[in-house]
């Protein structure tokens, strides 16, 4: 639940005040968030995908990312 303790980050994270936050809600870091758009408007043209739960968020996250490449093609 966003705004709980459980949804903050890290305290020891290091973060720039130029970072983005994308905050998800599902398993998927591309659905119903603006992490797409973002990705569009910074020019990014290679990911570099990673995270704690692989066959669950990170699994979701890569097969998004794919869809996404294959519908600009």
């Amino acid at each position: 639940m966003p705004g709980s303790p459980g949804w903050a980050l890290l305290g020891s994270l290091l973060k720039d005040d130029s970072d983005f936050i994308i905050r998800k809600t599902l398993n998927d870091a591309f659905s119903k968030t603006d992490l797409d758009l973002c990705l569009r408007n910074l020019g990014v043209e290679r990911l570099i995908i990673s995270g704690w739960a692989t066959d669950f968020c990170v699994d979701s996250t890569i097969r998004s990312a794919v869809a996404i490449i294959t519908m600009l093609w």
